[in-house]
C-alpha cells in the first residue's frame, strides 16, 4: 500500500474514533525518540512487522529530524524475517 494511502486511511480512522464513530479495533504502540530519526521509527517497522496487522504502530519525535537515518534503513532493508527474542 503506498506510503500516502497509509496516512490516509490511517487519519480518517483515527478521526472516526476521537468522534466516536468508530471503536478501537486493535493495541496501538507509539514509539517516541527524542527526533525520531533511527530507534523510534526502527522499532515500530521491527514490531509492525512482527504483529502482521494485528497492533497498529507509529513513531514521533518531540523535535523530529528530517527523515529517517540512513543506516536504519540500511539495516531495515537487510532485515528479511523478524523472530521474536528467545525466553530467558
Amino acid at each position: 500500500m503506498p506510503l500516502a494511502e497509509r496516512w490516509a486511511l490511517d487519519r480518517l480512522r483515527r478521526l472516526g474514533i476521537v468522534d466516536n464513530r468508530l471503536t478501537h479495533t486493535v493495541p496501538e504502540v507509539l514509539f517516541i525518540h527524542r527526533h525520531d530519526r533511527t530507534a523510534a521509527p526502527v522499532a515500530a517497522a521491527l514490531l509492525a512487522a512482527y504483529t502482521r496487522g494485528r497492533v497498529n504502530v507509529a513513531s514521533a519525535g518531540q523535535a523530529p529530524a528530517h527523515g529517517v537515518d540512513a543506516m536504519a534503513v540500511r539495516v531495515m532493508a537487510g532485515s528479511t524475517r523478524v523472530r521474536p527474542l528467545p525466553s530467558r
